[in-house]
């Protein structure tokens, strides 16, 4: 329900992008979380474009709330370009950015089946700590949830430089970082 009301609080106030950060476990189903599921179609009504982590259970299936409807999934990938070993893909995968880690072995390509191994991991400012005055740039993070802010933060530029218009829709947006 907090989750739910973010969303529809940024909405409200006029963000034109959402950053979720966030994943549900592979067992949570669109019928548990109906709050959530609305507030994300809220925000898409009000042609805001929503971009959620896919997951980092290494599945074949995105997990919620970027499983969602209208939201954009992001995968990850490592130093090296390949899929992350941890990051969920398959069917309802949109995009995937860096997200640090080891480089996936199911992937058809050879330099990424070839054991390059375990590359860095995202260096990004975050929260430090239960502080939200403090800040640092931890050197041990992986996962989806890194991947996302990259994808957000194209969004957000594609959005200033105003290359496809002043107020361009969520469904826009999403073909332009697509493309």
């Amino acid at each position: 329900n907090d989750i739910a009301n973010g969303v529809r609080f940024a909405a409200r106030k006029g963000a034109k992008l959402i950053n979720l950060s966030l994943e549900f476990d592979s067992g949570v189903r669109a019928a548990d979380i109906p709050q959530l599921l609305s507030a994300l179609n809220y925000a898409r009504s009000r042609g805001v474009l929503v971009i959620g982590a896919s997951g980092n259970e290494g599945d074949t299936k995105v997990s919620y709330p970027a499983n969602a409807p209208g939201v954009m999934s992001v995968g990850a990938t490592t130093e090296t370009g390949c899929v992350a070993d941890f990051s969920n893909g398959g069917y309802g995968l949109d995009i995937v950015a860096p997200g640090g880690g080891t480089n996936s072995t199911a992937t058809g390509e050879s330099r990424c089946r070839s054991g390059s191994g375990r590359a860095r991991n995202i260096a990004q400012v975050t929260f430090r700590g239960k502080s939200v005055s403090v800040f640092g740039v931890p050197g041990d993070y992986e996962g989806t949830s890194m991947a996302t802010p990259h994808v957000t933060a194209a969004a957000a530029l594609v959005i200033a430089s105003g290359v496809i218009g002043s107020n361009p829709s969520a469904g826009r947006l999403e073909s332009k970082l697509m493309s």
